[in-house]
């Protein structure tokens, strides 16, 4: 569920990175397996000239290479091609869809209380909320 939960992510963020080799596992006391932070979250939604449903992920969803024409169906597909169940799997991609502009918007605001308050952060801001959204209907139809 941890790696559908990460593929989530990087189709409700608009990540184009997310290939095999940045996934790595840490291995454990006796031998117990889990799947290491993420890293190498690329966005370039916030950049001038990108359009979120044309983006191409590194690896496709459901046999689906563009973001924004990935369709309940394309996670269906995914769901089965990696053993998991169809509704589980679903119900991740939406809850990661509902929480990722809260989340979001509690980092930016932390960034800012920090110091950190570049231009670049509001757009990236507006346009991961817009591409949440756009999820977000897409599950719901």
């Amino acid at each position: 569920m941890v790696r559908a939960r990460a593929i989530a992510l990087n189709w409700v963020i608009g990540g184009t990175d997310a290939h095999a080799r940045n996934f790595s596992l840490l291995i454990g006391a006796g031998g117990t397996v889990r799947l290491a932070a993420l890293y190498d979250l690329a966005n370039p939604l916030p950049y001038p000239g990108r359009y979120a449903p044309r983006l191409k992920p590194a690896m496709k969803i459901g046999g689906e290479s563009r973001i924004g024409y990935v369709r309940v169906r394309h996670w269906e597909r995914f769901a089965a091609e990696v053993g998991l169940p169809a509704d589980e799997v679903l119900g991740i991609c939406e809850s990661v869809a509902a929480e990722t502009p809260d989340r979001l918007s509690r980092i930016v605001a932390d960034s800012r209380a920090e110091g950190m308050d570049h231009p670049i952060v509001a757009r990236l801001e507006e346009a991961v909320t817009e591409q949440a959204k756009a999820c977000l209907d897409c599950l719901r139809r």
